[in-house]
């Protein structure tokens, strides 16, 4: 697999490593080689869009195929590949004799086999989401079926507990989106690359209302949790099909300026 680099006006240059995870059960060749065509292709686009809007700080974006397949975009100076290597769900990851990003390892994988229904999860550390998780208590007031990790930053994702971890935050009965981790970033899956930017975008722009707000130190206004829940409720009717033109007006939107 190749290595590409890129450089949208206004970001440094990045590196990025798709890596495939094989555990194919069904499906022909072509159709596979399709589906892993379209997927490692919105998954370029999802980084570079993130990218673009200063989102993507040192991310690792993963997405899962219907046969299935793990790809995983791994920025900066994480380069070497895998070799399409599995790690044991059990096994603790040593980083200090790794070549690759532990994270996603750790913690996407096990996510994938936990919850059938995301197919796209984004670990990122954008601006005013992650200053917002350095608050007492950090919960976001503008996106519900947040998870709010408040055990602290306890250093690197990297072994089995962390896996089981995050399978319990974004949970099974009353599932979850998002977990924003105190001190630290964000997690974000969705069944699609484009749900996944679009809540990532959400996210990090009602964090930056909310700290504006509190700048002021004036009392918030909240909104009635009833109304929180029922707007909810109609908002997930809709949401695939507003993010999927959310994703493709900004990818036009890259394209024709020429930033992709």
């Amino acid at each position: 697999m190749k290595s590409m680099r890129w450089n949208p006006k206004g970001t440094k240059v990045s590196m990025f490593t798709l890596q495939i995870f094989p555990r194919r059960l069904f499906g022909t060749q072509a159709l596979e080689n399709k589906e892993l065509g379209e997927i490692r292709q919105k998954l370029i686009n999802l980084y570079k869009m993130l990218g673009h809007l200063k989102l993507q700080d040192q991310s690792t974006i993963t997405a899962a195929t219907q046969f299935p397949n793990i790809h995983r975009p791994v920025n900066q100076h994480l380069f070497k590949q895998l070799g399409g290597k599995l790690i044991d769900d059990n096994k603790d990851i040593d980083i200090a004799t790794v070549d690759y990003e532990t994270a996603a390892l750790a913690t996407h994988r096990g996510v994938y086999l936990k919850r059938p229904d995301i197919r796209c999860a984004a670990h990122t550390h954008s601006v005013h989401i992650s200053a917002l998780s350095t608050l007492e208590p950090p919960h976001n007031r503008g996106v519900n079926r947040v998870y709010y990790d408040d055990h602290g930053f306890d250093g690197f994702v990297n072994t089995s507990e962390h896996t089981k971890q995050m399978c319990e935050y974004l949970g099974n009965e009353e599932k979850m989106d998002i977990v924003v981790m105190s001190n630290h970033g964000i997690v974000v899956t969705g069944a699609s690359p484009e749900l996944v930017f679009d809540r990532i975008v959400a996210l990090e722009n009602s964090a930056k209302l909310q700290l504006l707000a509190v700048s002021t130190q004036q009392p918030l206004r909240l909104i009635d949790e009833k109304v929180v829940q029922k707007t909810g409720k109609e908002w997930r009717q809709v949401e695939p099909r507003y993010a999927q033109a959310h994703f493709n007006a900004f990818l036009k939107y890259m394209e024709r300026n020429k930033f992709l």
